[in-house]
């Protein structure tokens, strides 16, 4: 009996997803939006105030949310399982401008940067998960993820990469 390979795939953009904001009024790092799936609420509440982007990976959906305040953008990428359960979450520090520039280097894999900055990111989804606490890179997951093995990895690219080094992780 042949052994069940699953292959990793390109992400795909979709527009199952939508929110609502939800009636707390509260900003920043407490800010909600209520998510809604093909029209129907789903009971899942997700940081931020915009859903900005939408993808489907291998094993489920990748959201990006974010919150614009007078002095940057806060990002938040969520996977979710195909039946709609949060496993991972994390976030980048809060950058100035708007992400900008996406691409897709590889399978379940995004690049990107942040208007006005040299910076390049990577996030890569994990089918079997990662373990280990993510590092003080100034990404940030909450803690009650913390101990659970990672399904999102994000990391800045470092600049010398391109000369051959390999880029530091900070996830």
């Amino acid at each position: 009996m042949q052994p069940i390979v699953r292959i990793a795939r390109r992400m795909n953009e979709t527009k199952r997803f939508s929110s609502l904001t939800s009636p707390t009024g509260v900003a920043g790092d407490n800010a909600r939006l209520a998510l809604q799936c093909d029209g129907r609420a789903t009971g899942v509440f997700l940081s931020g105030d915009t859903l900005q982007y939408q993808y489907r990976c291998t094993g489920g959906y990748l959201l990006v949310t974010c919150y614009d305040y007078f002095d940057g953008v806060q990002y938040w990428f969520t996977l979710l399982s195909d039946d709609l359960r949060v496993i991972d979450v994390i976030s980048t520090p809060d950058a100035f401008g708007f992400m900008q520039e996406i691409g897709q280097p590889g399978p379940d894999m995004l690049s990107f940067g942040f208007f006005d900055a040299a910076d390049r990111w990577r996030l890569a989804v994990i089918s079997g998960g990662a373990d280990g606490p993510p590092s003080d890179g100034g990404t940030r997951r909450p803690l009650r993820f913390f101990l659970r093995p990672r399904r999102i990895r994000l990391w800045k690219e470092d600049p010398v990469s391109a000369l051959g080094k390999v880029s530091q992780a900070i996830s």
